[in-house]
């Protein structure tokens, strides 16, 4: 399982359980261990299946970023024995593949009608939360597929609640994480002059370790709201920095999703923290 396309990432945690249920051993990663990067294309190689299921991503999602980055075009992709053989799946990376919930029964059952053909339709999965990818294309261009990306309307509009769209964008507040909720009131924004202190230097770790996560989250809205993405990356964990790479592509990731409506001048945004690790996705890692 390929929890990542750029850089390539492998999985574990409760995901190598789902797999181990399904009757099949991962190749990247173990039980419990973290969702590692993988340095090549080759650790593909013994292979008998290839599951691209991003973190986060629906499979229309999966499909428009894997155009983007160029993932199929990657050299020695063709050669892989999984791609030769048919045996590549996308699957929905949002609600079965992201968080340990009450989906991991459906990710079990995936894995299984993926790896063993005598059980493809068995459960019902297959066309509907996972597809092949010789697939994929017309899936996610039949009539009435969700678009890849959540368009989000302008503060200008009567339908513009910025608070719903926080909670949307990060994921509903399930994880137990910091939630966001903001208010276009700007007697109460965060842009003033005194309201900022620019990062220049980069955060320490022993820092940010040290200190809770609506904390860091706060400290990460101001960089934004300041429009200093080299700071606002550098507040990241150490693993969505090595999944991001760089403060550049952070900055395009934020300008092209719903959490554009940060740095919108005017915005003021309040964290709360009711519990978790801080990251997002409820699992207690960090």
């Amino acid at each position: 399982h390929l929890e990542w396309l750029d850089p390539l990432m492998g999985s574990g945690y409760w995901i190598a359980e789902c797999v181990e249920a399904a009757g099949c051993d991962m190749i990247l990663g173990q039980r419990g261990g973290n969702s590692a990067t993988v340095d090549g294309l080759e650790r593909l190689q013994t292979a008998d299946i290839i599951i691209l299921a991003p973190c986060g991503f629906s499979i229309e999602r999966s499909y428009a970023e894997m155009a983007s980055v160029g993932f199929l075009a990657r050299a020695g992709w063709e050669a892989l024995p999984a791609v030769q053989q048919g045996k590549v799946f996308v699957a929905d990376g949002n609600k079965y593949w992201n968080r340990s919930s009450c989906g991991v029964v459906e990710t079990a059952e995936m894995t299984a009608e993926m790896s063993h053909p005598d059980l493809m339709g068995l459960f019902g999965h297959h066309g509907k939360l996972f597809v092949r990818l010789d697939e994929l294309e017309d899936f996610c261009t039949r009539e009435g597929a969700p678009s890849p990306t959540k368009p989000i309307p302008s503060c200008n509009d009567a339908s513009y609640d910025l608070k719903t769209i926080l909670t949307n964008a990060a994921g509903g507040g399930a994880g137990g994480s910091g939630s966001a909720s903001a208010s276009g009131d700007a007697a109460g924004a965060v842009g003033g002059s005194t309201a900022h202190s620019v990062q220049a230097q980069p955060i320490d770790p022993l820092v940010r370790s040290a200190m809770v996560p609506s904390a860091v989250v706060t400290a990460q809205l101001e960089s934004l709201q300041c429009a200093n993405f080299e700071a606002a990356f550098d507040w990241n964990s150490q693993q969505n920095k090595t999944r991001l790479t760089s403060a550049a592509k952070f900055e395009t990731i934020v300008r092209g999703s719903s959490f554009a409506v940060l740095l919108e001048e005017g915005v003021a945004v309040e964290v709360s923290q009711p519990g978790g690790d801080g990251d997002g996705d409820g699992d207690g890692d960090g």
